[in-house]
């Protein structure tokens, strides 16, 4: 008996060291590929009353030490934090110990061709600003430990592009293994061409009521975000195809072929029904 509560009582000081200085209760994750959607997603909820976001570098460094600069996450009844970087900050141990201990997950998943050609012009930017990859190996090293993955031994000289493909298949591969039966799912492309039924199922799974305030980033433009990207643009009913402007034909096929999972993963739950959905992600 003594040596069971032991491992009780270190189980649950190994969660709590896990959870950090956070209450997980009052968390929502939106976890996603960079260039999926994350940062106008977090954006929108933020219109919300209850709720209060906190996106890139804010999210990470609240996790870390429990305290934000917007005063209004102390009082806030739901924190939304934006962390795109999963599998890297925070790991899938620490995920795990959070949504055990009460914080929604949601995940957000778009067009890989769509996401390939987002990270392709943050490439270009960041290179315009001095700095050569976007997509740091460090992260790349500890998304690929999480997926069973080995860093492939050229991965140095691989292309910017060769990297964006390969960092798309990774974050599937991680929702795939630690997140797919635990978190709700939602399509950039659906909230885009109808934003208030996707933003009622969101809500609701949030245990928050629906407020109009919420399609205030589908209506309107509000300034410009870093390396001269709009990633506060609205989302409407031409964002899902807008990747056939900044894309070759030759990328396109680059896309397809590399990134087939992700891709058959997006067009079935893009063309599902909402219950369909939650059946197919849970099985």
């Amino acid at each position: 008996m003594p040596s069971s509560l032991n491992r009780i009582f270190a189980g649950l000081r190994e969660r709590r060291s896990l959870i950090g200085p956070v209450t997980p209760r009052r968390l929502a994750l939106i976890f996603g590929c960079q260039g999926s959607g994350t940062t106008l997603l977090q954006r929108a909820l933020d219109a919300h009353p209850r709720m209060v976001s906190l996106g890139e570098p804010h999210s990470y460094l609240y996790l870390r030490s429990g305290r934000a600069r917007d005063r209004r996450a102390e009082r806030a009844p739901l924190l939304n934090l934006e962390v795109p970087q999963v599998g890297h900050d925070p790991g899938s141990a620490r995920i795990a110990a959070l949504l055990d201990g009460g914080a929604c997950g949601v995940y957000l998943f778009r067009d890989p061709r769509a996401i390939a050609a987002s990270l392709s012009r943050l490439q270009h930017a960041g290179e315009q600003e001095g700095q050569v990859n976007v997509r740091p190996e460090v992260e790349v090293a500890a998304l690929s430990r999480e997926c069973g993955e080995e860093v492939p031994g050229d991965y140095p000289l691989w292309s910017p592009w060769r990297r964006c493909l390969h960092h798309i298949n990774l974050k599937h591969w991680f929702y795939c293994t630690y997140l797919a039966d635990r978190v709700l799912p939602v399509c950039y492309e659906r909230l885009g061409q109808d934003p208030e039924p996707e933003l009622r199922r969101l809500a609701r799974h949030l245990g928050a009521d629906f407020e109009p305030a919420l399609l205030r980033r589908h209506t309107r433009r509000e300034g410009r975000a870093a390396r001269r990207t709009r990633r506060d643009d609205p989302n409407d009913a031409r964002s899902p195809t807008a990747w056939r402007r900044r894309l070759t034909a030759g990328e396109v096929r680059d896309v397809e072929t590399v990134c087939a999972e992700p891709l058959a993963f997006w067009e079935k739950g893009y063309r599902s029904r909402d219950l369909e959905l939650h059946l197919w992600l849970a099985s």
